[in-house]
């Protein structure tokens, strides 16, 4: 099973040796922490944070997955937890990070910088309904972040309502989506996994960006550049808070929640 990763390479971790500046300007969303995300414009997501002497993006992903394997003709339905930490490349390379935690589970920063969970299994995710404070603390304090020891409250996790695995999107239709847990920033993305003629030379993926409504449509229009087949259909939402530590630097703590299933697409 693939994992999916939204985040750029390890690399990210990687601090390069430059002085540590106070401020940073977003640049409209491109400055370094705006090109964080892969699959999405950030732009979004930064515009709605406060921005000034972030050092840190810390993003914390719930995936909810309701797949077919067509091959095996079986159905698939697992969650994935994953915390990924990117620092801002200006802090001093002499300046060690250690000891981030996420709900309890080290970040490993010296090492990797990220933490991962499957199902009930390993590091966990907080965005139920009732359930949705996720902790984030640092116990020794450096001259880049200092110490923070904080609960955020994210918003309900995003889900399909009324949208379910294998059902079937005509193109020439189009089709109204309805989400429960909408808000913040959001994105929906339609993948061809398996095109019904292997050798049709049409789109294969479409990706919508819009603001936190409960409802999108997607229009013939948009969707006729696809071609027909499997496929799956994933939205997804990211709720920005920044925090801020001992030493009054920032930390943009980036909650992002997902639903995928798998769907016929036809024409």
């Amino acid at each position: 099973m693939t994992r999916i990763i939204c985040l750029t390479a390890i690399s990210l971790l990687l601090i390069t040796a430059c002085s540590e500046n106070s401020t940073d300007a977003t640049g409209g969303g491109k400055s370094w922490f705006g090109s964080i995300l892969t699959i999405v414009d950030f732009d979004g997501v930064i515009a709605s944070a406060d921005t000034a002497n972030v050092n840190a993006v810390l993003l914390l992903s719930q995936n909810y997955s309701e797949l077919r394997d067509w091959d095996n003709s079986s159905n698939l339905t697992y969650t994935e937890h994953e915390a990924t930490v990117a620092f801002r490349p200006t802090i001093d390379s002499a300046t060690v990070i250690t000891d981030i935690s996420v709900n309890g589970t080290s970040l490993a920063v010296s090492s990797k910088g990220a933490a991962w969970g499957f199902d009930s299994e390993g590091l966990q995710t907080y965005f139920s309904t009732g359930s949705t404070t996720n902790t984030v603390t640092k116990v020794y304090s450096d001259p880049a972040l200092g110490t923070i020891d904080t609960s955020v409250v994210f918003g309900e996790r995003v889900r399909f309502s009324g949208f379910n695995r294998l059902d079937t999107i005509d193109i020439s239709n189009g089709k109204t989506i309805y989400f429960t847990g909408a808000g913040g920033f959001m994105q929906i993305t339609v993948t061809v996994t398996q095109p019904d003629d292997p050798e049709e030379s049409g789109g294969h993926s479409l990706s919508k960006v819009f603001d936190g409504n409960s409802t999108v449509t997607l229009s013939s229009g948009e969707l006729d550049d696809l071609v027909s087949g499997k496929a799956d259909v994933e939205v997804i939402k990211y709720d920005p808070k920044t925090v801020t530590t001992s030493s009054g630097k920032k930390i943009i703590f980036v909650g992002r929640t997902a639903h995928r299933v798998s769907i016929h697409l036809v024409d």
